[in-house]
């Protein structure tokens, strides 16, 4: 985490070995950042990258080596993967 005072995690969040949660970028020469809330029971796997601006519903999943782009909100109980990630299942 690279801001831990934009990063907001629910209880039993689950956090996979080498996950990045960057609640800041710099585009077009100006600085932009945002929270990141992940709810309760939020599993994101290995090597993810949640991006600025993400909302994480209860119980979701995010799968291993998965990018979420910033400003995703992710349905409580859904499945997501890929890059950059989509819903792979409500």
């Amino acid at each position: 985490m690279t801001e831990r005072s934009l990063v907001e995690l629910g209880d039993y969040v689950t956090l996979g070995e080498g996950i990045t949660l960057q609640s800041h970028t710099m585009e077009d020469a100006t600085f932009k950042s945002d929270l990141i809330r992940v709810g309760n029971g939020v599993t994101i796997g290995s090597n993810a990258y949640v991006n600025y601006g993400v909302e994480m519903g209860d119980d979701a999943l995010l799968m291993a080596d998965a990018f979420l782009m910033k400003g995703t909100s992710v349905p409580a109980g859904s499945v997501w993967g890929g890059n950059p990630a989509r819903q792979l299942r409500a």
